[in-house]
């Protein structure tokens, strides 16, 4: 009896090990069930694999955003398929371990039907798919809105923020690379995100009150000098300065150029009235270093004009040159101040508004001349007769007047250089008058 049992077990384990072996036995093909990114390449040679592969193509990549769709071409990315590497990845499936483990993966896939899915490996232009998706979002993005201020007659109300959306450009790029893999390049969705607003109602909700105010005024029939000035004034109005942040003039305008939309106009160059790109723009940086210092803002940087100007006191002017001079204005109070600047007629008026508890009872400015510098003569026997100017020094005093508080500061020193004055021996019939010009 125990005979006949030893011999069906015998046969069993004949009967399975012959199965085993005849399905784990050797072969120059890609074994059963192994895919690339949905083609079946079973049973087949390097060479038939390989032609397989390379038919795998990429009409489109179709992307879906709320109910758009966008084609991205996959000629206009250069899209190749990498035949050579999949293929040997395919082989090595059943070959690439050792044998036990290899014999184990080949019985899986042929006797058992185990199915194994491999990623397509290819190139693409990265670049130009990421050109491309940056073209979808310029259709899609909605840029958010910032909360704003309303002001009639320095009554402040607030207008709350809109959040935008925005496409994920690198999130999206992944998931694009990702679906091509496995040849799910049809519906992939763009990856967005929300855009919040930097101004908030909850910021501008401090904003309740006027700090100061500056103005002054220009002649307006001046083309050049009062396009200059509207420009000037455009680009610092509407500006929030959290605490701590910094007005460059410089930075608000950018350079003062025709491409910029400056135009030729009376200018100072070293003592000397001539015409220059963006004459004006100083009688706006004045009037806003004005309006800040009287507001109780930190005056960063500041310089005198080399001639004293005519729109306002002495040693409160602000003279800028791009790249040069500028004036800077910081907010060192502990909450958001706004700056609103408005060209009504001939006059620039320029508002800081900020919270209750920043407001001083009284700002007053003032400067001290401390010292004047004799003109020199200078005897020519032709040209210009001039009366020249002598030289002042100035210095400008800020008192602020706070709950009973009086403190007093140096706001700035000003040196106003002298110019000769020119006595020609055969004298021109004319004067030239050296009276303070409105640059």
């Amino acid at each position: 009896m125990w005979k006949k049992v030893t011999l069906i077990i015998a046969g069993i384990f004949l009967l399975f090990g012959g199965a085993f072996f005849y399905f784990v036995k050797d072969t120059d093909k890609i074994y059963n069930n192994i895919s690339v990114s949905g083609v079946d390449l079973s049973d087949t040679s390097k060479e038939t694999a390989k032609k397989k592969i390379e038919e795998i193509k990429l009409e489109n990549v179709k992307l879906k955003y709320e109910g758009k769709e966008f084609m991205i071409s996959g000629d206009s990315i250069s899209y190749k398929v990498d035949s050579d590497t999949i293929v040997n990845e395919a082989y090595n499936v059943g070959r690439n371990g050792n044998f036990l483990k290899n014999k184990a993966k080949i019985f899986a896939l042929k006797a058992l039907g185990k199915k194994v899915s491999l990623p397509l490996h290819y190139s693409i232009n990265e670049e130009a798919l990421k050109n491309e998706l940056v073209k979808i979002a310029s259709e899609v993005d909605v840029k958010e809105q910032d909360a704003r201020l309303v002001i009639n007659n320095d009554q402040i109300s607030v207008i709350d923020e809109v959040n935008g959306k925005k496409i994920n450009i690198e999130k999206t790029l992944s998931a694009v690379m990702e679906s091509i893999k496995y040849s799910k390049h049809d519906d992939i969705n763009l990856v967005a995100e929300t855009a919040v607003p930097k101004v908030t109602k909850e910021k501008l909700g401090s904003v309740n009150t006027l700090l100061g105010e500056y103005t002054t005024t220009f002649n307006s029939g001046v083309y050049g000098r009062s396009e200059n000035i509207k420009l000037a004034v455009k680009s610092i109005n509407d500006v929030l300065l959290e605490p701590q942040d910094i007005l460059s003039f410089n930075d608000s305008t950018g350079m003062r150029n025709p491409k910029n939309g400056y135009k030729s106009a009376p200018v100072i160059v070293n003592g000397e009235i001539e015409q220059g790109l963006g004459g004006g723009v100083c009688q706006v940086s004045s009037t806003l270093f004005n309006a800040g210092a009287l507001s109780g803002l930190k005056i960063v940087e500041r310089s005198n004009h080399s001639i004293p100007s005519s729109y306002v006191a002495l040693g409160r002017d602000a003279v800028v040159d791009y790249g040069n001079l500028d004036l800077k204005i910081q907010n060192n109070f502990q909450n958001p101040v706004y700056i609103a600047a408005d060209v009504v007629g001939s006059k620039i008026i320029i508002k800081v508004y900020g919270n209750q508890k920043d407001k001083a009872d009284e700002v007053k400015l003032y400067a001290v001349v401390n010292g004047s510098i004799p003109r020199k003569t200078k005897t020519v026997k032709s040209g210009k007769a001039t009366n020249g100017r002598d030289g002042i020094k100035a210095t400008t005093y800020r008192v602020i007047v706070k709950n009973g508080s009086e403190t007093k500061e140096v706001l700035s020193s000003n040196y106003y250089p002298p110019k000769a004055r020119v006595v020609v021996l055969t004298p021109a019939p004319a004067v030239v008058s050296e009276e303070a010009p409105s640059l």
